[in-house]
């Protein structure tokens, strides 16, 4: 990761002012996961949700993996296609939409049956976070 030298180190400062400057979701989603890491947070993998007020599609998940390209999925309405509402429902994100809590965090076993399942080999927790809406 090189960065100019008007570039903050700090990820949030970073995803702030580049965020300002239009850079595109799921750019800031992989410059912020960078810079957490190269500050020695072992981030594997992270996802953001965004719900739309769109007509057929309900919201957009941006994906991060550190060992993958980066990738952009919209995602359908959950009162009309009862699978999508199904692993809805199995999300750490319904969770805390449910109980209003602003995190989640999870130790994730190593074996056995986990709710919270982590499909990346070595994954060792979850931590999810509601940013609180302004209004």
């Amino acid at each position: 990761m090189s960065r100019s030298c008007h570039e903050p180190a700090d990820p949030a400062a970073w995803v702030i002012q580049a965020g300002l400057a239009g850079v595109p979701e799921l750019d800031l989603l992989r410059g912020f996961c960078e810079r957490a890491v190269a500050t020695g947070l072992p981030i594997a993998r992270a996802q953001v949700l965004v719900d739309t007020l769109h007509p057929i599609h309900e919201g957009r998940v941006f994906r991060w993996q550190a060992d993958r390209v980066g990738e952009v999925v919209e995602y359908g309405r959950t009162t009309e296609n009862s699978a999508i509402a199904d692993k809805w429902r199995q999300s750490p994100f319904h969770h805390l939409e449910q109980t209003g809590e602003p995190s989640l965090r999870r130790k994730l076993a190593d074996n056995g049956p986990n709710p919270l399942r982590a499909t990346s080999p070595g994954a060792h927790g979850l931590l999810g976070l509601r940013p609180p809406l302004c209004g």
